[in-house]
């Protein structure tokens, strides 16, 4: 039998070792597990989302419901308010501020 000569070419193994993980009881979000029935509210999109399972369902997922029509909500001591909602804090100087789309921002009293 002839051979190509004396040359061994490297052989390269690769391997993944993969892991996966079916949540039936927690969702997962950019940080970390939440356990069923948590709640965290995003204010971009006036929603709550809440941690849900169901029997028909493979896995547990996040379930979004929005509580105000629109886009830029604001949260005011861990509330969700609407854009355009205005609230005082203090006694005096009293300050009003109000949801501007998504931001609370200080209403300025006009000089006259």
């Amino acid at each position: 039998m002839g051979t190509r000569g004396d040359t061994k070419e490297a052989m390269s193994v690769a391997a993944a070792i993969e892991e996966e993980y079916h949540y039936g009881t927690c969702c997962v979000d950019e940080t970390g597990l939440h356990p069923l029935k948590k709640s965290i509210p995003d204010p971009a999109t006036c929603s709550i989302r809440t941690c849900e399972a169901s029997e028909d369902w493979a896995h547990a997922a996040w379930v979004s419901k929005q509580q105000f029509p629109g886009c830029g909500c604001c949260l005011v001591e861990g509330k969700m308010v609407p854009d355009g909602f205005s609230w005082t804090v203090g006694t005096y100087p009293v300050e009003t501020w109000e949801c501007c789309r998504g931001k609370a921002v200080m209403i300025m009293e006009e000089k006259q």
